[in-house]
């Protein structure tokens, strides 16, 4: 029972060590790069897992309107990408 809470808590630290690893792989690939809650909340919601517009909806809190123009602004950035259906961050090194 030790032994596997043991193993969870190094799979949660590891988690957020990627998480945060990722955080600071878009500051670092966008030099300057400027974002608010809302951006944040997207990119956070896709460092768990590449997402359908309809999952970021219900996890954002944003308006489907509001929430498609941000994707749209983090494409155009080269943060975010869209294949088929799903949205995801861009590969490690922004490739």
């Amino acid at each position: 029972m030790v032994r596997a809470r043991d193993e969870l808590l190094d799979n949660l630290e590891q988690l957020e060590r990627e998480i945060e690893s990722r955080f600071t792989e878009v500051v670092r690939m966008r030099g300057g790069f400027v974002t608010d809650d809302g951006d944040m909340g997207i990119i956070l919601a896709l460092s768990h897992a590449d997402l359908m517009l309809v999952e970021l909806d219900e996890v954002s809190g944003l308006s489907t309107d509001e929430l498609k123009q941000r994707l749209g602004n983090l494409i155009r950035m080269g943060v975010v990408e869209r294949i088929n259906d799903r949205y995801r961050i861009r590969g490690t090194h922004g490739e």
